[in-house]
């Protein structure tokens, strides 16, 4: 499912990679079909010329969430319901193994927001308050 991802990330980031707009006294000479340029072109217009590299590099950032996504995955093969035969070596060698996770779903949450470094909550926590004075939201551990 990831690599399909990337596959369609990869394909949408060649199309814009291809994108002719005019931007500023700059008319290059367009290479893709007029019924898919002129809907970028309306973009790049609306967007000021800065709509189609923003979402380039929305779409490579995305590219390397999902490249990091493969890496984890690789190393910890329990995700979902999907066994990989790399985690059935792992789990028949380590059947007594205490350190394996309870909930993967978890553990992959807990990953993603210990790296995002966002103020973070535990579920079924206490609610976070917000300041009356600042308007800044503090969390409660």
């Amino acid at each position: 499912m990831i690599l399909a991802t990337k596959q369609i990330v990869k394909e949408v980031q060649d199309l814009l990679a291809q994108d002719r707009s005019p931007i500023g006294n700059t008319h290059p000479t367009p290479i893709l079909d007029a019924s898919v340029q002129r809907p970028l072109t309306h973009f790049s217009s609306t967007t000021h010329g800065f709509g189609t590299p923003a979402i380039c590099a929305a779409l490579t950032a995305l590219q390397h969430y999902l490249t990091e996504m493969l890496r984890y995955q690789e190393k910890k093969p329990y995700l979902g319901n999907v066994v990989t035969p790399s985690a059935l070596n792992t789990s028949t060698q380590n059947n007594n193994n205490s350190n394996t996770p309870t909930d993967p779903h978890n553990d992959v949450l807990h990953m993603s927001m210990h790296h995002s470094q966002l103020p973070t909550q535990v579920i079924g926590g206490p609610p976070s308050t917000q300041s009356q004075n600042d308007g800044v939201l503090e969390s409660k551990k």
